[in-house]
């Protein structure tokens, strides 16, 4: 049974499972909305391997190419730290819990390519998906402001963002396909939607299962809904169209248009089309993300589809 969300969720947790690939990640989003610009740092552990990887990406609208993006680098291998999660140094990235649940802050340097000092602070409660000492899943929009030192470029960044984080095991062998949206007008209006297509409908986009709408501050789980993708440019979606409706009866209208997408391999297991998006929601316009998910055996058929049809 789920429990409910503690400080000790910030912090390592008990290895759930004897299974080598008992994973546990953080991901942190922010991004540049004027200049098109989205970044992303993902921390994984694998305690029962001794091992962590540290990825940090920043793109643009220009490729999607992690080699032709303005900074790429995944670091694999790492040894899995001694301190705790909520005051660590992994590879060049530094995390410290500043309050459990509420805010962090996150600190970067990898000479001068690229280094930052970003504050991520709740601007909600973590919206828990489950919580045991198996498996976990919560997610958080939180405004994000610091400084980021790119290619000599200083740029400031104030956006509101997602931060999640999961714990259990993780198979990379596993064949899977989601999406992984949201958008904010402000902290009184936002919405998290996450999908999956059925069989055969890998493009198109996916059914709602589940998520949150956030309207006039007060929040509720969604029901139902539909991520439609409308067109694709270079593999990533152009337009993504969320429609979906929340356990007071409340419907999300949504459309995002992609501003900026990275062709990401975070792990082994999943690829990720990481975009960038410019909302509309409900009349109201605001920024966020889409994150088109594929296992790398479901992202070859559907190559494999395109190039025979």
């Amino acid at each position: 049974m789920s429990r409910d969300l503690t400080a000790d969720d910030d912090r390592f947790h008990p290895v759930g499972d004897p299974h080598p690939l008992w994973t546990e990640t953080t991901w942190w989003g922010f991004a540049v909305p004027e200049r098109a610009l989205g970044g992303m740092v993902y921390t994984l552990f694998r305690p029962n391997l001794g091992v962590a990887a540290v990825v940090v990406n920043v793109w643009d609208g220009d490729a999607v190419e992690a080699w032709r993006s303005p900074y790429s680098r995944s670091q694999w291998h790492l040894a899995m730290p001694k301190e705790d999660l909520d005051d660590l140094e992994v590879g060049m990235l530094g995390i410290r819990c500043v309050e459990p649940l509420s805010s962090y802050r996150l600190n970067y340097a990898d000479g001068d390519a690229l280094a930052f000092e970003l504050a991520v602070d709740g601007v909600m409660a973590p919206h828990n998906v489950a919580a045991t000492d198996a498996f976990g899943h919560f997610d958080q929009l939180c405004r994000v402001t610091g400084t980021v030192q790119l290619s000599g470029e200083d740029l400031q960044v104030d956006c509101l963002a997602v931060r999640d984080r999961s714990w259990y095991v993780r198979d990379d062998l596993r064949s899977m396909r989601s999406g992984y949206t949201y958008g904010a007008v402000d902290g009184g209006e936002h919405f998290l939607a996450y999908s999956r297509p059925a069989e055969g409908d890998d493009v198109d986009g996916g059914d709602v299962f589940g998520g949150y709408l956030v309207r006039d501050g007060e929040k509720a789980d969604l029901t139902s809904g539909r991520r439609r993708v409308h067109g694709r440019r270079r593999g990533h979606p152009d337009e993504v169209e969320i429609t979906a409706v929340d356990a007071l009866g409340r419907e999300v209208a949504a459309r995002g248009r992609i501003s900026a997408s990275l062709a990401s391999q975070s792990t082994p297991g999943m690829f990720a089309w990481m975009s960038i998006a410019d909302w509309t929601i409900n009349g109201r316009t605001g920024h966020g993300e889409d994150h088109d998910v594929w296992s790398p055996d479901r992202l070859a058929r559907r190559a494999g589809a395109e190039a025979t049809s």
